[in-house]
């Protein structure tokens, strides 16, 4: 304890309540103890701060370390309302709110909460589209909670994960949870949140990566332990990401079914963004069954949200799947105009998104420039084999054999299947 600190600050709470040492002393001290206390030269006993705050009429925490006995609970709704801002596209907003939450609570040594403080601006930059800053921060949260809560910890880490898997580190992405349920494990920690978003966070980058069977078995060990959560936020991200193994499968109406719950669950938590996404995971799902009106209409009101809350590697990825489905419809100027779109919007962002617009090019212009489409299509695998994504560098090899086999150069497709199987071979 910081014996002036101390004695300041009871000196201060003293004379604001009106008491003289004397006064606040009696019965059970005397005023020589206070004074000697508010000159910084004893240290009280619990007892006596105890004593001390009852007649002050303020909590004993108050009176210890100057925190007021309301501030955990007022910072607590400062972050759900930064959350909220955030979610309605207030990225600015949301990240200054952070900030001074987390510089109060720092001050008073509210670890916990300047953990959250510290996550809610990592979330902010990966929004933004800036992973490797919110990398550095969910790091910095993950720091600050050790020891803390275990979903504080988990949330720190599948944020690193997700943000790791922006970057194209898929095998870096899947280390950090893997490690970190090996940790769990080590302490005896079976926290059902923290398990299910582990496990549902690991999902896509195992599906990535070409771990199918990692992947199924973890979107089972999720929803297995979905009954034990009641956190509907844990529940909504859940979904979304257990709907990816549906779609791997073709698994198309339980994939809708549970992107549908997803968005539901948003809604009443009226975390705008969130909503759009579980959207566009619909849209893609809908394209991959071959509802293409369907589709469209939920991209677009995806699109719509994305662009309000400027969350532009989102938008890119909608003006990937819009160029997508007027690509399959026939309408090639309009393809190639919302792919140019996507180009210019993800460029600065994910290498792998990016590779779905190389890769969507190559497969408009196939027929008519074969030379140019064949560009787009090693561009693609370029990008995609810097994201160390297995499966879409088989998918893009068979998409560059199938053009050379219409073109009738055997050798070359033959070529192209070959390195489109030792792509996913390593995962076999």
């Amino acid at each position: 304890m910081d014996l002036a600190a101390f004695g300041d600050r009871l000196r201060k709470a003293r004379l604001d309540k009106g008491l003289t040492q004397r006064q606040l002393a009696e019965p059970d001290y005397t005023h020589a103890y206070v004074s000697t206390i508010e000159a910084g030269k004893r240290q009280p006993s619990d007892a006596a701060i105890e004593y001390f705050a009852e007649k002050l009429g303020m909590a004993a925490i108050e009176l210890r370390t100057g925190q007021p006995a309301s501030l955990p609970g007022r910072l607590e709704l400062e972050l759900m309302e930064a959350r909220l801002a955030l979610a309605h596209g207030g990225q600015a907003e949301a990240r200054e709110a952070y900030r001074k939450i987390e510089k109060t609570a720092k001050r008073f040594g509210l670890a916990r909460i300047q953990s959250k403080a510290v996550l809610g601006q990592a979330t902010c930059f990966e929004q933004a589209g800036d992973p490797e800053s919110a990398v550095r921060l969910f790091e910095e949260a993950e720091k600050i909670g050790a020891g803390g809560s275990t979903v504080l910890r988990v949330d720190a880490r599948v944020g690193r994960s997700r943000c790791l898997l922006n970057l194209g580190e898929t095998s870096a992405a899947i280390y950090v949870l893997e490690a970190f349920l090996e940790m769990l494990e080590q302490e005896g920690l079976r926290d059902p949140v923290a398990l299910m978003k582990t496990y549902a966070t690991l999902v896509l980058p195992y599906i990535e990566f070409g771990l199918q069977d990692r992947a199924e078995n973890a979107a089972a060990e999720a929803l297995r332990l979905m009954p034990m959560v009641q956190d509907p936020q844990a529940i909504a991200i859940m979904e979304v990401n257990v709907a990816r193994a549906y779609l791997f499968k073709d698994q198309f109406e339980e994939c809708d079914a549970a992107l549908i719950r997803a968005e539901d669950l948003f809604t009443q938590l009226d975390f705008e963004t969130e909503v759009a996404i579980a959207r566009l995971a619909r849209g893609y799902s809908l394209i991959s069954a071959g509802k293409l009106q369907e589709a469209t209409d939920v991209l677009r009101a995806a699109e719509q949200i994305f662009k309000k809350n400027d969350a532009t590697l989102d938008e890119g990825r909608v003006l990937n799947e819009l160029g997508r489905i007027a690509r399959l419809e026939g309408r090639d100027d309009d393809a190639l105009n919302l792919l140019e779109r996507a180009r210019s919007v993800l460029a600065p962002h994910g290498t792998s998104e990016l590779a779905i617009t190389e890769r969507e090019l190559g497969e408009l212009i196939g027929e008519t420039d074969a030379a140019e489409a064949i560009g787009h299509f090693h561009r693609a695998i370029d990008l995609f084999r810097r994201a160390e994504q297995r499966l879409e560098i088989a998918r893009t090899y068979r998409l560059l054999g199938d053009l050379h086999e219409s073109k009738g150069r055997a050798d070359e497709a033959s070529a192209a299947y070959r390195l489109g199987i030792l792509a996913v071979e390593p995962a076999l």
